[in-house]
């Protein structure tokens, strides 16, 4: 339960706690602020890890890189990557882009980068996803 929890909280929405970052639209809320609370999130996120996030994949980790503005999501796919269909990656990264430019999203809202790094079910990287702030 907490694991399903915590894996709900990072990938809606940033996180999910973009609901409490709501008021950083008025950009009251500094940079370090963020940085400070992106940070509480991974390390907290990353004590319950791994978390399945859908049928066939699981989240392993987040990462947080205060200077690039940038969160990084590692993600592995339980199945192999030559069974998905023709396109999928360039699907997977227009519903990146939904995702993280949507009304709590973390390039919209909070204007930092969402990044994720996807890998196979023996671990190899096999592909990236990135939106920026720019692309919503």
């Amino acid at each position: 339960m907490v694991r399903a929890f915590f894996f709900l909280l990072s990938v809606f929405g940033v996180l999910g706690l973009f609901v409490q970052l709501s008021y950083a639209q008025d950009h009251t809320v500094s940079d370090a602020q963020k940085c400070t609370l992106f940070q509480s999130i991974e390390e907290k996120f990353n004590d319950n890890v791994p978390v399945k996030s859908g049928p066939a994949s699981e989240m392993l980790s987040i990462s947080v890189d205060c200077q690039d503005k940038t969160i990084t999501y590692k993600q592995r796919i339980l199945i192999d990557p030559a069974d998905l269909r023709d396109g999928w990656q360039d699907r997977k990264q227009e519903q990146h882009t939904r995702l993280h430019c949507n009304q709590q999203g973390i390039a919209s809202l909070v204007k930092w980068n969402a990044v994720t790094d996807l890998y196979d079910p023996k671990d190899v990287y096999i592909a990236q996803w990135v939106t920026t702030p720019d692309d919503c």
